[in-house]
C-alpha cells in the first residue's frame, strides 16, 4: 500500500489499526498512570497521513507547558479549516488528551521499510550526527512511502530503546565520575558507542531511502576541509566526561 500524500486529500485509518493498537499495547506496555506509554494512531491532518506511536505521559508527570497548554482548551482552526498560527495542539492531541488524560507527543513515524523513525532528535544527537556528515534531523512525516504497523517497527523501536540507557550511563557517570570502577567507565563507553552506531545507522538508512525517491542530500563541502577522522571523532564523543 504506497500512499500520495496530497495536501488536500485525506485518508481514512487502515482496517487493521484496532487491532495494531490492541497488538502495540501488548508488546510496549497498557496505559499506566504513573509512566509513559506508547499509543499508535493514525495521522490525518493537513496533508499528514501516517501511522505513528505518540509518548502518553500520565497527567500526574507532566510538566508545566503541557497544563498550560491543555488550560487553553481545544485548539481552533481558521476558515480554511487549518489550526491557527501558534496553535500547540491538534485536534487529534486534544482527543486523545479527553480520553487517556495524558500528554500526547509525537515519537515515532511509521513509514519507510526501515521500521520508522523517530520524530525528532535532540540538540546533542543532531551535533553528533553533523559530524558525521549525516542529515541532522530525520525525515518528516509524509517524506517516505506508507508503511503497517509489524515486527519491523516493534523491532526499530525496542533498538531505539538503548538510547535511554546510554542517558541514564551518561547522567550516573556525570554525577560521580571519579568513583566508577574501571569495568563501569568501559561499560558507559560500550553503551555510549552502541547508542552512536545506532543513531548514525537509523538516520542514514531513512535517507538513503528517501533519496532514492527524491534525489541525493547535498552537503556543503571544501577542498580545503581535511577528511574527518570518524574513529578519533567517535573517541573524543565517547570518553568526554566520562574518564
Amino acid at each position: 500500500m504506497d500512499i500520495a500524500v496530497s495536501k488536500d486529500v485525506r485518508f481514512p485509518p487502515p482496517a487493521d489499526t484496532p487491532r495494531w493498537q490492541e497488538w502495540c499495547l501488548d508488546v510496549f506496555g497498557a496505559p499506566n498512570p504513573n509512566i509513559p506509554w506508547l499509543w499508535l494512531d493514525w495521522v490525518n491532518d493537513e496533508g499528514i497521513n501516517r501511522l505513528v506511536l505518540y509518548q502518553m505521559v500520565p497527567a500526574s508527570k507532566m510538566g508545566s507547558l503541557a497544563w498550560d497548554t491543555i488550560s487553553m482548551g481545544k485548539p481552533e482552526r481558521d476558515q480554511h479549516g487549518k489550526h491557527v498560527k501558534g496553535a500547540l495542539m491538534t485536534d487529534q492531541q486534544w482527543r486523545l488528551w479527553e480520553r487517556f488524560q495524558c500528554w500526547p507527543s509525537l515519537y515515532w513515524i511509521i513509514q519507510g521499510s526501515k521500521g520508522g523513525h523517530r520524530r525528532r532528535y535532540s540538540p546533542t544527537e543532531s551535533n553528533l550526527l553533523k559530524t558525521r556528515k549525516a542529515p541532522t534531523q530525520p525525515p518528516t512525516p509524509g517524506a517516505l512511502p506508507y508503511a503497517p504497523f509489524d515486527t519491523r517497527v516493534i523491532d526499530a523501536v525496542q533498538a531505539n530503546n538503548l538510547e535511554r540507557l546510554w542517558k541514564l550511563g551518561k547522567s550516573f557517570a556525570a554525577r560521580k565520575p571519579e568513583d566508577l570502577e574501571n569495568e563501569e567507565v568501559q561499560a558507559l563507553e560500550d553503551i555510549e558507542s552502541r547508542h552512536i552506531d545506532y543513531l548514525v545507522e537509523q538516520v542514514q538508512a531513512a535517507y538513503e531511502e528517501y533519496n532514492s525517491l527524491l534525489r541525493p542530500v547535498e552537503i556543503p563541502t571544501s577542498a580545503e576541509v581535511q577528511p574527518l577522522d570518524w574513529d578519533a571523532a567517535k573517541h573524543e564523543l565517547i570518553t568526554r566526561g566520562i574518564s
